[in-house]
């Protein structure tokens, strides 16, 4: 949708776009980005220097949602990086499938 502007399923043109999907903190008074993952992590990697682990949110959403079927696609937003930092670092949670340069059957 985001690319074609039109929806895939019905072909509607009338879509709402959330920029920034948010979401309720625990109090309910607040909101905060929806994170793509959230991964624990050594404080070091923080930049906090001790022995204990911290938790880093990665990312934020942004949606496309039809108007008329609901039908809806996500974007992970400025993930990327840090998901691939992570990867390198063998943190757990999180893996790459990489079929680049593979044909396509």
């Amino acid at each position: 949708m985001k690319t074609t502007e039109t929806c895939p399923k019905c072909e509607c043109r009338r879509l709402f776009v959330i920029e920034q999907v948010t979401q309720a903190v625990h109090d309910a008074r607040n909101v905060v980005p929806m994170n793509v993952t959230t991964l624990a992590m050594a404080s070091a990697y923080a930049g906090v220097a001790d022995d204990n682990q911290t938790r880093a949110g990665i990312g934020s959403f942004e949606a496309w949602v039809c108007s008329k079927c609901g039908y809806t696609e996500w974007y992970a937003r400025d993930a990327v990086t840090a998901l691939d930092w992570y990867v390198a670092r063998k943190g757990p949670g999180v893996r790459v499938v990489d079929r680049e340069g593979e044909p396509y059957r």
